[in-house]
């Protein structure tokens, strides 16, 4: 894990926390939010290769809300 990675703040959620549910839909939003306000305050750089696993490991969740959150921001 990069070391800018490492400088963002985890979600603290447990792999046990359950199935898929409302509060993944709110996962998304978080790793999404989290890593738009990483690019914007440098701790990630414009154009740098993001790993899902990294930032799963970064942020505290699994790669899905990662994946989904990256998509929406190559969408916007």
């Amino acid at each position: 894990m990069s070391a800018k990675m490492a400088q963002l703040p985890a979600h603290g959620r447990s792999p046990a926390d359950g199935l898929r549910s409302a509060s993944d839909t709110n996962l998304t939003r978080l790793a999404y939010e989290k890593i738009l306000k990483a690019i914007v305050y440098g701790r990630l750089d414009l154009g740098e290769p993001l790993s899902e696993n990294d930032l799963a490991k970064a942020l505290g969740v699994s790669k899905a809300p990662i994946r989904e959150g990256l998509n929406e921001l190559r969408l916007k």
